[in-house]
């Protein structure tokens, strides 16, 4: 369901066709900016075939693109005002990193705040006190159980926007260029993420 060995499917990804409609040409460059952050179909007509491994069990799969088939804004060099004031490109980058966080990351380099979870039966738990974090690898069985829990009953994309919001004001960067510094970022939301569950802990 989130990323482990077992549950992915592989999958070629269906062939994306973009047909030639509502061109202009009077701005490329704009509408090519657009493009890169899915605002719009490009044009001309663009066929897709790229193979991806797509995790077809995910509860909240969205647009049937998982997240690592997102190029944001990779190529963006220059700022704009106007896309970082966008809704939809807010909306695109939140939920881009809510499901790489339940995905990935919390399977790999955030892996230890798993251990603010306890299993009963079939069911994860908050701990009840800081002194019972536990730093053990858990099994595939309880790292399943515990992202459960984590994507029902912890994180949220207004949790995930709050850190995205955050960042971007303490690096003064703009949204669609968070991932140009990922690593960066992945370490301020693993920060932002350890407080969160011991201020749940704590209270």
């Amino acid at each position: 369901m989130f990323g482990l060995s077992s549950t992915y499917n592989n999958i070629i990804s269906p062939v994306s066709i973009y047909p030639q409609i509502n061109c202009e040409t009077r701005d490329e460059s704009w509408n090519q900016l657009e493009i890169k952050l899915g605002l719009r179909q490009s044009c001309p007509t663009f066929i897709n075939t790229y193979p991806v491994k797509i995790n077809t069990t995910h509860r909240n799969y969205f647009n049937n693109t998982p997240y690592y088939t997102v190029d944001i804004f990779s190529n963006v060099k220059n700022n704009y005002t106007e896309l970082n004031d966008d809704k939809s490109v807010i909306k695109t980058v939140t939920k881009y990193y809510y499901y790489k966080t339940l995905e990935k990351y919390l399977i790999s380099e955030m892996i230890d705040l798993l251990g603010y979870l306890y299993i009963v039966g079939d069911t994860a738990h908050l701990i009840k006190n800081i002194k019972d974090y536990s730093d053990k690898l858990p099994t595939e069985k309880e790292t399943r159980l515990k992202l459960t829990y984590i994507e029902d009953d912890f994180l949220t994309k207004k949790m995930i926007y709050t850190i995205l919001k955050k960042y971007i004001k303490k690096y003064d960067t703009v949204w669609y260029k968070v991932q140009n510094n990922e690593q960066e970022f992945k370490k301020f939301l693993h920060h932002e993420l350890k407080n969160i569950f011991e201020e749940n802990i704590k209270s």
